[in-house]
């Protein structure tokens, strides 16, 4: 018989709400460096609005609508597998529970698809400006986005490794 008790004491809260910030902010990450490495057509785009668009899409011919809408979610979620495997790693690496890991994932799933993250557009829009101080090219800007998203991530599974932040009980986790 499984005991649930005995699961759930192994789980670590704090640990899990760092992981699923790192998930978010990674895929973020990702997301930025797709709009970073095609600069040229977000560029366009992004300065003539999307009722030009299709003047920009004549302009950039490589580019069709679909690779607009499509290839950024296929970033985010290489991003999101990518960060979900570090998590993993992480989690092994400190011997916590790999439901651990699991559920990061299931609850990082459910706050997304329940709109927890839906801040992300005026988060970037903020972001996006604290790069027009330092430049007014749109790559620039997404790559000081780019940046910050990155070193946020960072900062959130280095937390969750750091020995200290997340206490160890004898039995599970604090």
């Amino acid at each position: 018989m499984i005991n649930m008790k005995g699961i759930l004491s192994k789980f670590s809260y704090k640990l899990i709400v760092l992981q699923i910030l790192f998930l978010y902010l990674f895929s973020q990450s990702a997301d930025r460096f797709y709009y970073t490495m095609n600069y040229e057509i977000m560029e366009c785009i992004h300065n003539y609005g999307p009722e030009l668009g299709r003047q920009c899409l004549e302009k950039h011919p490589g580019y069709t609508i679909n690779d607009l809408l499509t290839h950024p979610v296929y970033y985010v979620l290489v991003g999101l597998l990518i960060a979900l495997i570090i998590t993993g790693f992480v989690n092994w690496k400190k011997k916590v529970h790999f439901l651990n890991t699991i559920l990061v994932f299931v609850l990082y799933i459910g706050l997304h698809f329940a709109g927890f993250f839906r801040f992300t557009r005026d988060l970037s829009v903020l972001l996006n400006s604290f790069g027009d101080l330092f430049s007014d090219k749109f790559w620039a800007m997404n790559l000081i986005t780019l940046q910050i998203y990155l070193l946020s991530s960072i900062l959130m599974i280095w937390l969750s490794v750091r020995t200290g932040f997340v206490k160890e009980k004898k039995n599970g986790y604090e």
